[in-house]
Parts: structure tokens; sequence; C-alpha cells
């Protein structure tokens, strides 16, 4: 596989976790009019952020991809922290909406070891040289 496939493929795995962040969001909130509003607007934003991100490494923006792999770096200790913390609210309530916050958190923990495996890969630093 190519340097320019596995970005893209890593691209369309972030516009996957947005939408699915922003339906467990929706589940951990509840339903109602500002909660639709808020999972709405933040979802959007995340599909923004997906593409102006995967547009900027598929230009081969060598300063774009070190901010990943820093974020990246840093959403795997904060994500494992958090995984933590749901874990432990979950089996305290054992609740829909704090399950679906769990999968939500451990799901963006694994897109931030898939970004550091992906952008760290050789045949990605070839691309970007």
């Amino acid at each position: 596989m190519t340097a320019q496939k596995k970005i893209e493929d890593l691209t369309d795995a972030w516009y996957g976790y947005a939408i699915f962040a922003g339906i467990g969001s929706f589940l951990y909130h509840g339903i109602g009019f500002f909660s639709l509003l808020w999972v709405a607007m933040t979802t959007a934003f995340s599909l923004f952020v997906a593409f102006f991100i995967g547009r900027r490494l598929r230009a081969k923006s060598s300063l774009t991809r070190m901010i990943v792999i820093v974020f990246s770096a840093i959403g795997l200790v904060t994500g494992t922290l958090a995984v933590l913390k749901f874990g432990g609210a979950f089996l305290a309530n054992w609740s829909i909406g704090g399950l679906a916050m769990l999968g939500v958190v451990a799901a963006g923990l694994y897109m931030h070891v898939r970004s550091l495996r992906v952008l760290t890969d050789s045949s990605v630093k070839a691309f970007f040289r």
C-alpha cells in the first residue's frame, strides 16, 4: 500500500470516528434540543478538522505531520486516562450513556494509536521528504 493510500485511509477513518463520536455523545447527553444542536455542531467541526488535516497531509505538509504526531502522542496519554475514568464510571453506574462514552473514548484512543502508526511508517516518512 502506498503512503498516499495510507493517509487517505487514515483520513477516512477519522471521518468515521467523528460520526461515531457524535452518536455516542448524543447517547451520553440525552435527547434534547440543545443536546442535538451541540452534537451537530461538534460533529460538523470534527469532520471539518479531519478534512482540513487530511488535505494538508496529502499535500505533503511536514509541519502538519509533526503537529498530528505530537497531538496523537498527547491523545494517547489522555485517552488512556479517559478510558480508565469512563470505565470506572460505567462500572459504578451501569448506564447506556456511560457505555457509549467509554466506547467513544476507547475508539479515540485507537485512532490516536493508528495515527501514530501510519505517520511514523517508513513509507509515509519517505512520502514527506
